[in-house]
């Protein structure tokens, strides 16, 4: 059996890195998202450090770190625009999309929360709510079972 990995967009990616960081840093006060949570709340904040540090890694490469310059709607659009961007190997697919799921339930309705909770100027992707549960279940439909 080969190993699993879901390739991501830069819009993508940047979504992930920051329900990853909501799963690690925001207090779930919605029933249903502190259950699917459980138990992976340890592994969520372990996994984005990870992502966080290579999703750095990769902008920096690319040239399209903000280092001590303002975000602006342009750099966004750019690093939106990468392509190849993260990849997601077979053990981090099922604790990222967790983490998008729960980031469905909590911020259902409130996108705005979101993008104030998550760092990254996530408001200037060409992202919305549809595209949290549209990633999750792109990242579910890979996994066993």
């Amino acid at each position: 059996m080969s190993e699993k990995a879901v390739a991501l967009t830069g819009s993508e990616s940047a979504l992930v890195v920051a329900a990853l960081f909501a799963l690690a840093e925001w207090p779930f006060t919605n029933a249903k998202a502190k259950s699917l949570i459980g138990a992976d709340k340890s592994a969520g904040e372990r996994l984005s450090e990870v992502l966080s540090a290579r999703w750095t890694r990769l902008l920096e490469g690319a040239g399209l770190w903000n280092r001590g310059s303002a975000w602006t709607p342009e750099l966004i659009a750019r690093r939106a625009a990468l392509r190849p961007a993260l990849t997601l190997g077979a053990t981090e697919i099922p604790i990222a999309a967790t983490a998008l799921e729960a980031v469905s339930e909590e911020f259902s309705g409130d996108w705005e929360e979101f993008c104030t909770v998550a760092p990254g100027a996530l408001q200037w992707y060409p992202l919305g709510p549809q595209d949290v549960s549209t990633l999750a279940g792109r990242l579910k439909a890979v996994l066993p079972g």
